[in-house]
């Protein structure tokens, strides 16, 4: 039984009340299509959201690397050491070498 709330409150009525007139008007075969392609486009919301997220994750870490890295040759630099020294030590920073 539906609880007397002011009108729009009462969602899940009107959700059903608008599948029955989906139904009424194209048959089971076209609100089934519009189910399914309302469960595809939920589908693809979340899978854009998650891309989008983790490339900003991404972008996040490769700002982070090249803040450090600046930071790291701006201190040697600092010290005195010559841009190839620190090209150097960069590239084994960043390679492990």
């Amino acid at each position: 039984m539906a609880k007397n709330r002011p009108h729009g409150q009462n969602w899940p009525r009107e959700v059903l009340m608008l599948f029955d007139n989906l139904f009424a008007w194209v048959g089971p075969f076209g609100s089934a299509l519009a189910l399914l392609a309302l469960v595809i486009a939920c589908f693809a919301v979340a899978a854009a959201e998650t891309a989008r997220v983790a490339q900003l994750d991404r972008v996040a870490a490769r700002q982070l690397a090249r803040a450090r890295r600046w930071a790291l040759t701006w201190r040697d630099k600092q010290r005195g050491m010559s841009r190839w020294a620190v090209s150097k030590l960069n590239g084994r920073r960043l390679f492990g070498r």
